[in-house]
């Protein structure tokens, strides 16, 4: 559980010649070979434009008066990286920060972390160097796009950030940040999120939770003093940059600017996954919510029984057969990494439900092991200590991985059967859900109304 233009004027070609004195340590002509060559180590999307059943008791949006208009949101691409493409067949100005660095370069660039400093090579095999810890902004006469392999282009106003202290093998690695106006950020989060053909009002519904998710990371990221406010990744939400959707453009369209709220006016983070498996677990027994971590507490994100909708969800239920012994290195590995009793585990005896929330999903579990030694994990911590990569045990495959911390353990012998219930952590909305439901005949509010039970809809610009 994020993302685009700002238009900049054209740039001329050729260099910025003051900027050029002030900031690129070296300008060589590439061979067209070696440009190709670098070329070839980022894979070249096509770039896509981006544009900008009824409940008895529809909710209309409560107005706030007075609030601002519709405000940008940054959104770390990539994170880390070494080597990414920027832009297209066009000029494109990149300025740092600071303002000692102006070049005019001929996109696509090639950005890559060198040894001596930020590599920037154009189109042109015009190569400039500028210092690891600058931060660079680029902007073309179009908004620029990012070009990289895990995703469709992304556009908006590119800021690439490096970090020195972030070294890989040929020098410090540096994140990739689009900045974007809000309402082209939704849509690239419902496409990313939700299924395609999914009726118009899952993506309704889909669009005020992830508006209100995004805004309320906005809100922490700024008052931190974060250099990005949400990451395009499930870390956050997951984001492609192709809007090119009809239900995902018009559904952000048709809510602009909605959010949830508490009944004082308190953003709902509101969280959000794919199968409930028919209970839902709460936000106050999956995470901190404590001192900073507060707004986990919050009404709307506890659990109470509810209708759900997800039972033709694929993960409605499943069954994973587990070595035991693996399983159990797995667990005291977990324990080990996120310093946690679990970690002195020997072999897993049983696992048994410790605690269940107020729509009977287990929010506790005790681990017993062969020595008779107990180690209470919440059901979430359970579910990621399950998957943990622990050092010396192969990766977990798609077929063993535990969906959820909704789940029954048998141990048989050297085996381990785990049935379970839905995928995911279980607070909020619950994507499969919320598609049956529209289907039947609900309106994204009353949608909303039940996932997230007392929250208000208010629209924030």
């Amino acid at each position: 559980m994020a993302r685009t233009g700002r238009r900049g004027r054209a740039a001329g070609l050729g260099w910025a010649a003051a900027g050029a004195a002030r900031c690129a340590r070296r300008l060589v002509r590439l061979p067209r070979s070696t440009h190709a060559a670098l070329a070839a180590s980022v894979l070249v999307v096509t770039a896509i434009a981006l544009v900008s059943c009824q409940n008895a008791r529809p909710v209309e949006p409560r107005p706030v008066p007075g609030l601002a208009s519709e405000p940008d949101i940054r959104v770390r691409l990539t994170r880390g990286v070494q080597t990414v493409l920027v832009g297209g067949p066009r000029s494109v100005q990149v300025r740092s920060a600071d303002g000692t660095v102006g070049l005019d370069l001929v996109g696509p660039i090639i950005v890559r972390a060198a040894p001596a400093g930020l590599e920037l090579a154009d189109a042109r095999g015009d190569v400039a160097v500028v210092d690891h810890a600058q931060v660079l902004e680029f902007e073309t006469a179009d908004p620029a796009r990012v070009l990289t392999a895990d995703r469709e282009p992304v556009f908006g106003r590119l800021t690439v950030r490096g970090d020195p202290r972030r070294r890989g093998s040929s020098g410090a690695s540096f994140d990739v940040i689009a900045t974007m106006p809000f309402e082209r950020y939704v849509p690239g989060v419902l496409v990313a999120e939700l299924y395609d053909g999914w009726p118009l009002g899952a993506y309704m519904a889909q669009a005020v939770a992830a508006r209100s998710y995004a805004l309320h990371e906005r809100t922490l990221a700024r008052e931190r003093g974060r250099h990005y406010d949400i990451d395009a990744a499930t870390t956050n939400q997951a984001f492609t940059g192709s809007i090119a959707r009809d239900a995902a453009e018009n559904a952000a369209r048709m809510t602009r600017g909605q959010v949830l709220t508490t009944g004082d006016g308190a953003l709902v983070r509101a969280y959000y996954a794919s199968t409930c498996g028919g209970r839902p677990a709460s936000a106050a027994d999956t995470w901190e919510h404590g001192g900073a971590y507060g707004y986990n507490a919050a009404g709307p994100l506890q659990a109470r029984p509810r209708a759900h909708g997800c039972e033709h969800a694929p993960t409605y239920r499943w069954t994973r057969l587990r070595p035991r012994e693996r399983l159990s290195a797995r667990l005291a590995a977990y324990g080990r990494a996120r310093a946690l009793s679990v970690a002195d585990l020997d072999v897993v005896g049983r696992i048994d439900v410790l605690e269940r929330n107020g729509a009977g999903r287990p929010s506790r579990y005790r681990v017993v092991d062969a020595n008779g030694r107990h180690f209470d994990l919440s059901a979430e911590q359970l579910r990621l200590a399950c998957n943990h990569a622990a050092g010396g045990l192969p990766a977990v495959t798609s077929i063993e991985r535990v969906r959820s911390g909704d789940a029954e353990f048998v141990v048989r012998g050297s085996i381990v059967e785990i049935h379970g219930r839905g995928f995911g952590h279980g607070v909020g909305l619950c994507q499969f859900g919320a598609a049956e439901l529209t289907r039947r005949g609900h309106t994204y509010q009353g949608v909303l109304e039940l996932f997230y039970p007392g929250a208000r809809i208010e629209r924030r610009w």
